[in-house]
């Protein structure tokens, strides 16, 4: 898994290249455990790059998801492909996690919100 970090108001964004599974999935979790310790509480994971995902990235989304929630923030998954997106959607755990179509989407109605 390859990530790359950067800021647009209001979000820390973690872009994620490669597979989300269970060699990845300890890393994703500490890095947004560092993330929210460095305040970043609203966080956006750009997963246009996924290339797949497992039971244990599964369950990554829900720990770091409930991460921020626990520290009054929030996680934005977007940019799911297809076939991700439908396997998410069918999942035990979709009714707790908060997905976008698009990251721009997800930033366009946070500032929104804001005003």
């Amino acid at each position: 898994m390859e990530y790359e970090e950067a800021n647009q108001d209001p979000f820390l964004i973690f872009r994620l290249r490669g597979r989300l599974d269970a060699a990845a999935a300890p890393d994703l979790r500490a890095r947004v455990a560092d993330a929210v310790e460095r305040s970043h509480i609203r966080i956006l994971l750009d997963c246009s790059g996924l290339s797949g995902l497992d039971g244990d990235g599964e369950r990554a989304l829900l720990l770091t998801t409930l991460r921020c929630r626990r520290s009054g923030g929030e996680l934005v998954i977007c940019g799911l492909p297809a076939d991700i997106r439908t396997l998410l959607d069918r999942s035990e755990l979709r009714p707790m996690l908060v997905l976008q179509d698009s990251c721009e989407a997800a930033i366009a109605e946070a500032q929104h919100a804001r005003y």
